[in-house]
């Protein structure tokens, strides 16, 4: 079947801040696997982990990125194994710092740069270009996954000994419309 998902990661964030961020809110309830839309979990590498189980949600769309970005560092990678395509990107400051991504339909080596990279990009690049001409797999996909892993320490697709807490849109504040407005108790 294959993962079809996104994650952002927030550096040095608490959770109850990145929830704010995505007008999300925690629920108290655990998932070893985050399977259900939202989940969360703070990472040993001090990052803040938000997995959204749908690849492309408007969580990671640049309009968004770009305002949570404004202020917090952030990572956010896609994952969507059907057609074998991922991405990683990293904002600051409200900017896109660099971004790579890989899409199997443009081609076994296609990989789309930008920005200026972090010192672990050249050699993850070169060990998977180097694996890609050797194997019969896609490893040029693990490229953008793999340097965010470098730097976040999480890998969607690898044994994490983390519990992910459940999260849930957060209701948005009543508008005080004419109705609430005419039956609200004084």
């Amino acid at each position: 079947m294959g993962y079809s998902i996104s994650w952002i990661a927030f550096k040095d964030t608490a959770p109850e801040e990145a929830g704010r961020l995505l007008a999300l809110s925690r629920t108290g309830r655990l998932e070893k696997v985050p399977e259900s839309m939202f989940c969360g979990a703070k990472l040993d590498t001090g990052w803040y982990l938000v997995v959204i189980n749908e690849n492309g949600h408007e969580f990671v769309g640049e309009q968004n990125l770009r305002r949570v970005s404004a202020t917090c560092e952030i990572l956010a990678a896609g994952i969507e194994e059907h057609v074998m395509a991922s991405s990683a990107e990293y904002w600051k400051g409200g900017s896109q710092m660099w971004a790579v991504s890989h899409e199997a339909e443009s081609g076994d080596a296609h990989l789309a740069e930008h920005g200026a990279f972090p010192d672990a990009y050249l050699s993850i690049k070169d060990r998977l270009l180097a694996s890609q001409k050797t194997g019969e797999a896609d490893y040029v996909f693990d490229i953008p996954l793999k340097l965010a892993e470098s730097i976040v320490g999480y890998k969607h697709d690898e044994v994490a000994k983390i519990e992910f807490e459940v999260l849930s849109k957060a209701p948005r504040p009543s508008s005080g419309g004419f109705f609430s407005q005419l039956f609200r108790k004084q």
